[in-house]
């Protein structure tokens, strides 16, 4: 969808007779799907009732957030540098070390999180690779072994998955294929990263969606999780 299009879509949006509330809620809809649609590798567009279209079917689509607002914080990065600290230790490699992580790498999974480790061994030895998670790994000597850094993670688990499921399920009518977009976003959910556990990115979910997409808007990643329709 181009520029005009969603100038046009939104504009129709204003003019709609509804409250505010509901106005800024179609339009955040619009935004999400037009974002959904651009980093899409499928050939997946929107249609003129502000659903998607899909190899020229209708999908009937529902736009929802994954809030993790009241959730607390995880410390499995905090895990990973403790284990990388340890592996420094034993090479004689002690100091101060200060994290900057690139600001739009995926989200961590199990098996990112060993990628990112690796990437800090290889950085204390300097090797000059393509790092995809460390963008600064500093070093200053000191008495007190430590990785630094302050970002805040948050746990996506299976539990949050199926309470959004539950709640959205009635929304899941009509006879053309259902989709459902989980939408991340890490300053409504107070954090920097998100951790999807294997459990949700691997075990499938009992749905009324044909598709179920995780999705972050300003990291533009899609995960499609495993469904049993």
């Amino acid at each position: 969808m181009d520029l005009y299009t969603m100038g046009q879509w939104t504009d129709a949006i204003e003019n709609l007779s509804v409250s505010t509330q509901k106005k800024e809620k179609k339009l955040q809809e619009l935004s999400t799907l037009w974002k959904f649609v651009s980093t899409s590798r499928e050939f997946v567009t929107i249609n003129g009732d502000f659903g998607l279209k899909y190899n020229n079917e209708e999908i009937s689509t529902v736009v929802t957030d994954l809030n993790l607002i009241q959730s607390g914080y995880s410390d499995v990065l905090e895990q990973t540098l403790q284990e990388t600290e340890l592996n420094l230790l034993h090479n004689q490699k002690q100091g101060f070390y200060t994290l900057t992580l690139y600001k739009h790498i995926n989200n961590f999974t199990t098996n990112g999180l060993l990628e990112l480790q690796e990437e800090l061994l290889l950085c204390s030895k300097g090797e000059m690779v393509h790092y995809c998670y460390v963008k600064e790994f500093n070093r200053t000597q000191a008495l007190y072994h430590k990785i630094n850094t302050n970002l805040k993670v948050k746990e996506i688990t299976r539990e949050n998955v199926i309470e959004v499921l539950k709640k959205e399920e009635e929304k899941a009518t009509g006879t053309n294929k259902k989709w459902l977009i989980l939408t991340l976003d890490n300053y409504q959910s107070k954090c920097d990263h998100f951790f999807i556990k294997d459990e949700v990115l691997y075990l499938p979910f009992e749905s009324g969606y044909d598709r179920v997409f995780i999705f972050d808007f300003f990291k533009s990643e899609i995960i499609e999780l495993k469904t049993n329709l």
